[in-house]
């Protein structure tokens, strides 16, 4: 999937959304792969190629509820991996996304998807980029979310985007 972003036209709304797949789904957590995720990545309005962003969605789709426990954010274990026109990953100034979220310890908290119910929450698409590093210049990039979670006492829950690519054009 391609989206053309042509940062001389101020107000452009490009929208595009792709599901998620689970991959190693826990036993012990029945209906988590029934999880389903969306991207719907829109252009901001301002000159800075790094701040685009998108609404991040998780649905469940099961007929159990879905329980995800973290301490900060539910993004906590959220990853956007940034690929160049070479397919080399971006270096980041983040290990993760959810590294942006205080690294305080709180109480734990507990995200529940009943089913048909969706969370959602606005993501910075270049948020993990280390711009010091990788300025973001004209070019195309190709963004992957990973959302990695792992139950207490249960095995890891790895769901992964299909690749959406970005053309970032030069004013």
């Amino acid at each position: 999937m391609r989206i053309r972003i042509d940062l001389r036209q101020v107000g452009l709304l490009v929208v595009t959304s792709f599901a998620l797949v689970a991959v190693d789904v826990p036993t012990k957590s029945p209906g988590l792969e029934k999880m389903e995720c969306h991207l719907h990545v829109a252009e901001r309005s301002n000159s800075d190629p790094g701040e685009f962003t998108g609404e991040f969605t998780l649905k469940n789709t099961s007929s159990e509820p879905i329980k995800i426990e973290y301490l900060c954010h539910p993004l906590t274990y959220l990853d956007l991996d940034v690929k160049d026109e070479n397919g080399k990953i971006l270096p980041k100034s983040l290990k993760a996304y959810g590294d942006i979220f205080s690294s305080v310890k709180f109480h734990p908290q507990m995200l529940t998807l009943n089913s048909g119910e969706t969370y959602r929450k606005r993501v910075v698409l270049f948020e993990q980029v280390d711009k010091k590093k990788h300025p973001i210049r004209p070019g195309k990039y190709t963004v992957e979310a990973i959302y990695k979670w792992k139950p207490p006492g249960g095995t890891t829950l790895t769901v992964k985007s299909h690749k959406v690519t970005i053309e970032v054009t030069a004013k």
